[in-house]
């Protein structure tokens, strides 16, 4: 899979991606409202690609994987103590790590964590954080990354629609 930053171009792919991951998502999960906006909304996609926070992975000449990462979150994560003090400014957030269901199981996650990771290095940013659904089962995937557990709050998302459980964790950049 060749892994990249997206561009104007990739736009409308995009989104149909997003469209159909969110249906996906709402077959694996019962804390996924599918009546609200669709996840990420344009406006973060364009804004992702404009900073460069956009990354897709292209296979057999399409997007199978697409993640963001900006300073974005929400509220909660400012009320936990992580592993490591850093800025919002000097901390990734990462968003919407979408692997499309016939391409699971290939090692995609592990070349985009492995990408994202990387890139992070290259941009001196300390930390990467993430909040997932609690008893999703994708968590164990982020623990063999390096992530490590450090909460669990109580987040509103708009695309959920009620306050749900997140599990929040982080991935210390060492070498920034």
């Amino acid at each position: 899979m060749e892994i990249r930053k997206a561009t104007q171009n990739d736009t409308e792919e995009l989104a149909a991606f997003f469209i159909r991951m969110n249906e996906v998502i709402n077959t694996r999960t019962d804390s996924y409202n599918p009546d609200n906006e669709v996840y990420p909304s344009r406006e973060m996609m364009a804004r992702a690609i404009e900073t460069g926070g956009q990354i897709v992975g292209i296979e057999d000449g399409i997007i199978v994987m697409a993640a963001i990462v900006n300073h974005e979150c929400p509220d909660a994560y400012n009320k936990v103590k992580w592993q490591i003090d850093a800025t919002q400014d000097e901390v990734w957030i990462l968003h919407a790590f979408r692997i499309a269901p016939e391409y699971e199981g290939r090692g995609f996650a592990k070349q985009t964590l492995d990408y994202i990771i990387r890139l992070a290095a290259e941009s001196n940013i300390k930390a990467i954080r993430i909040d997932v659904f609690d008893g999703y089962e994708v968590e164990g995937l982020y623990h063999k990354f390096g992530f490590k557990y450090i909460d669990t709050v109580e987040i509103f998302y708009e695309d959920i629609g009620y306050p749900t459980k997140f599990r929040l964790l982080e991935r210390v950049i060492t070498n920034y």
